[in-house]
């Protein structure tokens, strides 16, 4: 039968061999999990400021989010998206039943081509602007540069979200004026995610619009917002080329600080250039 003495020596044995485990292992758990938690922080940071980066450059793209509401509506709610009481899509179906009904949805159509021109005109601006800056490098070069569309930058962008706005608009007004009511409402989602999007991104870009653009923008809003039925193609297609008319106004605010700019550089390596011959010249040897 064991006794007190004998059980005491195991006892003291299993004591030492755990505080050994505690004191070897303990502190070096503690230190992974310090390692962790202080990886987890750095991340946590990381990802707010870059959170934060994201809200501050493409804020100007969530009135986008307006083209999920037909999806939401469709495949969460089990229901069609409608457009709301204070902002009702006009009904287009009386329009079939007038005299020259075929050629006013044809002309009302059409007004979205001012969408179009608008668009091709920034690019073509944007073209023009990326010529100046190449040749900023390229003074001796004899050879002309190749005109196409330009590249997706900052402001060639603004080009190619009125083409987007006059693509979409003219898909919506198409299905408002020849398809179904309900399926047009879907649309006029999408009209209005594009177009608000993009007038931010205008004001991003090109700061507040400036009066020759407010003189083509405020009208169109107006033309905008009072839509009775019987005026209804009349008003929106005028809409159509005073918001497109404000487009490009608004646009050339951006092109001609950028114009600003590349005149400047084209100064400073022009005055380069002349320095540079001027000391090559006092620099050669005089004939004798």
């Amino acid at each position: 039968m064991m006794t007190r003495k004998s059980l005491l020596l195991p006892l003291l044995l299993c004591g030492v061999s755990v505080n050994a485990f505690v004191a070897t292992h303990v502190p070096k758990q503690k230190e992974a999990l310090h390692r962790t938690y202080q990886s987890f922080v750095r991340q946590s940071h990381k990802s707010l400021r870059d959170g934060q980066a994201l809200l501050s450059d493409s804020w100007w793209a969530f009135p986008m989010t307006l083209c999920l509401v037909p999806v939401i509506c469709k495949f969460m709610l089990n229901m069609d998206a409608t457009t709301p009481a204070f902002w009702k899509m006009v009904d287009m179906q009386f329009v079939h039943s007038l005299p020259h009904g075929a050629a006013t949805v044809g002309a009302f159509l059409f007004s979205n081509i001012a969408y179009f021109m608008s668009g091709l005109y920034l690019l073509l601006k944007s073209t023009s602007q990326s010529i100046k800056t190449t040749t900023l490098g390229r003074l001796s070069d004899s050879r002309l540069p190749q005109i196409q569309l330009p590249p997706l930058t900052r402001t060639s962008a603004l080009g190619y979200w009125i083409l987007a706005a006059g693509l979409i608009s003219t898909l919506f007004h198409s299905v408002q004026a020849l398809g179904d009511y309900t399926v047009a409402e879907s649309w006029c989602y999408l009209d209005h995610g594009i177009a608000i999007s993009a007038g931010l991104y205008f004001w991003k870009v090109c700061g507040p619009p400036a009066k020759h653009a407010l003189s083509f923008g405020v009208p169109g809003l107006v033309c905008l917002a009072v839509t009775p039925q019987a005026a209804y193609t009349c008003l929106h297609s005028v809409w159509h080329f005073l918001s497109a008319g404000a487009a490009v106004a608004w646009g050339l605010q951006a092109y001609s600080k950028d114009d600003q700019r590349v005149k400047l550089e084209l100064a400073f390596l022009m005055n380069d250039k002349l320095r540079q011959n001027i000391d090559d010249d006092n620099n050669a040897p005089s004939e004798t």
